[in-house]
């Protein structure tokens, strides 16, 4: 009886280790896929820029058509609220346009988390942004992220962005 319990657990114990490796491994190719490298153009200065002293750049060897990662950098000495929303827009026929999420409903339509970011004693902020699940991969073309931010002494959100062009 203690034999056959131990045999038990043994096999039960070898049947989960295969199961969590195989998972793994699953993951490891999902990662890969969506971090393959793309061509693509930094276009700086962007555009849409409405506070001085505010940049935001896509950190070097993050951009892939699903996610970067953002640095923005404040140097207004200002006390600047950085929120986790943020938009994708597109140009099309030489004006922006927003991304329509895959189910069809614009940005401000998505329930976001409400928590607010300061950049550190460095004057830097970085955020992993990845859009797949509400814009699906995005296409070649002509993008820029767009975030707001807003401080105690004036509660307007004012809007800034990275551009960049996907080949």
């Amino acid at each position: 009886m203690k034999k056959t319990l131990i045999i038990s657990f043994i096999l039960v114990f070898c049947f989960s280790l295969t199961g969590c490796k195989q998972k793994i491994e699953k993951d490891d190719s999902l990662k890969e896929k969506q971090e393959e490298k793309i061509d693509f153009i930094i276009n700086e200065p962007a555009e849409l820029n409405e506070i001085d002293g505010v940049l935001m750049r896509i950190k070097e060897g993050t951009l892939t058509r699903t996610s970067a990662t953002i640095v923005i950098y404040d140097y207004t000495k200002e006390d600047n609220i950085y929120g986790s929303a943020y938009r994708i827009d597109q140009k099309k026929n030489g004006k922006w346009v927003s991304l329509k999420t895959i189910d069809g409903k614009d940005w401000t339509e998505i329930m976001w988390t409400l928590i607010g970011y300061r950049v550190d004693e460095h004057d830097r902020l970085e955020i992993k942004i990845g859009w797949e699940k509400m814009y699906g991969p995005l296409e070649d073309g002509e993008y820029r992220i767009v975030k707001s931010t807003s401080n105690q002494n004036d509660s307007k959100e004012r809007y800034f962005s990275v551009e960049f062009i996907l080949k």
